[in-house]
């Protein structure tokens, strides 16, 4: 009889780790999966951004060019999921002015002089950031970690990226 029991114990035991195997295998796969999302947003939001100023942003509203409308743009940003860069709030800071001044843009036809610097310097740090993301971040994981639970060498570059762009 315990020999019986033993076996069941033993079979129970590997049942047990099979399981737990899969669930990290699978929770690893879903991290992996939503690190692609994070690094696709951003280079979206980086290429919706590329080489725009505001004088290239009043040219949005009166023509189509090659940066799309006024309204592409400010969709692309504001539906970027920012809520998923709270691990990272220098990033999100960014984003948000960014989106409200867009939208200031959008209401009153114009930004203050104060504003459109504002704006500018927004658009250079998020484009830097990006860059340095990317060359900082090699894997899906890394993405992953870098907007959950951004280790001190992220961080860092970021906060060194904002220093340079002031």
């Amino acid at each position: 009889m315990n020999k019986r029991l033993i076996g069941k114990l033993l079979l129970a035991a590997v049942l047990l780790i099979m399981l737990y195997a899969y669930h990290f295998g699978a929770q690893r796969d879903l991290k992996k999966e939503i690190g692609r999302g994070y690094h696709i947003n951003m280079v979206h939001i980086a290429t919706a951004l590329s080489g725009l100023d505001y004088e290239k942003l009043t040219g949005l509203s009166t023509e189509g060019n090659t940066y799309g409308s006024l309204d592409k743009l400010y969709i692309t940003l504001r539906y970027s999921e920012l809520q998923s860069y709270e691990g990272l709030p220098e990033v999100y800071s960014l984003l948000s002015n960014t989106i409200m001044l867009i939208s200031d843009y959008k209401h009153d036809g114009a930004l203050s002089q104060e504003k459109q610097e504002e704006f500018n310097a927004n658009v250079k740090k998020i484009n830097a950031i990006v860059t340095d993301l990317e060359q900082l971040l090699d894997t899906d994981l890394d993405w992953y970690n870098a907007f959950t639970n951004p280790h001190e060498k992220v961080k860092e570059r970021i906060e060194e990226r904002l220093e340079m762009e002031e």
